[in-house]
């Protein structure tokens, strides 16, 4: 073999190791950039329930009510979240039970997570009632998905008494899943 064999033999095994090198890297940055995308779009599938307005979620009851035989169902939620029924009180990390079979949670978003502790009466529970009582409230984030463990829970209310928008409200909400069977829903009312 001739000395310029070997040179051009050397430059394309150099060669070919550089593109080499950068093919890997592109790899590399090619399945980052999908690894990033299917986290975003696994954190979307997560925020998969439908977060509305009440009135606009007993709005569309009422509309599916006069489409369907079934009746009743907007007129149970008003009443869950309006009248008084048995219930349980987790507020301040401190818990109260009115009435043998609570159909109603009332709890803080500082208490929520103590749903989990085993302590809760909750197989009876229809409606979650959560209360954002101070503007830090809308910093926390409500792991909602605690609440598939609870196959009785069949909406979620999210009370505001603090000025907020609907944004900062969905974005307190966090963890459900589309396969959730409870619907979530808010009201944002000053002064509540």
């Amino acid at each position: 073999m001739s000395p310029k064999k070997i040179t051009n033999l050397l430059d394309n095994a150099l060669l070919f190791k550089i593109e080499k090198k950068l093919m890997v890297k592109a790899l590399f940055f090619l399945l980052a950039i999908l690894g990033v995308v299917s986290t975003a779009e696994a954190q979307n599938a997560r925020q998969g329930v439908s977060i509305t307005s009440i009135d606009q979620f007993v709005s569309s009851l009422q509309s599916s009510t006069q489409r369907s035989s079934t009746g009743g169902e907007a007129a149970k939620v008003l009443s869950l979240a309006n009248d008084a029924n048995s219930s349980v009180y987790l507020m301040n990390s401190t818990m109260n039970t009115y009435g043998s079979r609570p159909e109603c949670l009332f709890t803080d978003v500082n208490s929520f997570g103590m749903i989990t502790n085993g302590s809760v009466p909750m197989s009876n529970v229809k409606m979650v009632i959560i209360k954002v009582n101070r503007q830090s409230d809308l910093n926390a984030q409500l792991e909602l998905s605690i609440l598939d463990n609870f196959p009785s829970v069949k909406y979620v209310y999210i009370l505001s008494s603090v000025n907020c928008t609907e944004t900062a409200i969905k974005q307190v909400v966090k963890n459900s899943s589309s396969e959730s069977t409870f619907s979530v829903f808010y009201k944002i009312a000053p002064g509540a």
